[in-house]
């Protein structure tokens, strides 16, 4: 069941007149950073061909495998990226990104989330800017299709993020004569963070249910987690 919908930014809500101006003159940036395939789909949209690859190009950070192998597709060269867990922190406790003072850095995001990226590069005295190329909203779940669900009775339920949870958490609210469905399974989350929220609402949502947390987002590692959870099934 998708609970968030992914669209570019209309011009008149983004800063895409900015991310042309910016990527025309890559080579003032020492890095750009790039947190979600989206990211990446979307800026390319205004990446121009020339650009794709060369010494002009600032070096390039990714979080996460997919965003990076995702750049690899248009023969971008990643310089930089977190080990596992792929997360925010893990990428600003790289060694390179230690000492920035001085550097520009260029954050290609979706709008909204989370400002810690940009917030702990600026407390390390870099210049950062950060731009929005798409945004996540939540999309209509008509009352048949969470009728459908319920009847569904999962056992497990997986969430990648903790947008996702609180979508469905707000979707249990609107259809609260259902909400009994979700009790008793299985939550699969793919990060401590996510599962923090969870257990802030447990009492009230999650209350009966096992809460997982996977090593990180990658999809092997919610598979891994899910071969261990059937084992002991």
């Amino acid at each position: 069941m998708p609970l968030l919908a992914i669209e570019a930014l209309p011009p008149q809500l983004t800063h895409k007149v900015s991310l042309t101006q910016h990527i025309a003159t890559l080579s003032s940036s020492d890095w750009v950073i790039f947190v979600s395939v989206h990211a990446v789909a979307h800026a390319m949209a205004y990446w121009p061909k020339s650009s794709l690859a060369g010494s002009a190009l600032p070096q390039i950070a990714a979080i996460g495998p997919s965003t990076c192998s995702k750049l690899k597709q248009y023969g971008i060269a990643v310089s930089a990226q977190p080990d596992t867990p792929f997360n925010s922190e893990r990428l600003l406790a790289l060694p390179v990104f230690q000492h920035v003072q001085g550097k520009k850095i260029l954050i290609i995001k979706g709008q909204g989330g989370r400002r810690l990226l940009a917030d702990t590069f600026c407390g390390r005295h870099a210049s950062v800017t950060v731009v929005s190329v798409y945004r996540r909203y939540f999309p209509r779940i008509s009352p048949e299709q969470w009728l459908h669900l319920c009847r569904y009775k999962p056992q497990v339920v997986v969430i990648t993020s903790v947008d996702l949870l609180r979508g469905l958490i707000q979707l249990k609210n609107n259809y609260n004569d259902s909400g009994d469905a979700l009790a008793d399974m299985v939550w699969l989350v793919a990060s401590e963070r996510i599962a923090a929220f969870g257990r802030q609402m447990m009492a009230e949502f999650l209350q009966g249910n096992q809460l997982i947390v996977a090593r990180d987002v990658a999809q092997d590692a919610l598979i891994d987690a899910l071969i261990d959870l059937t084992k002991g099934m």
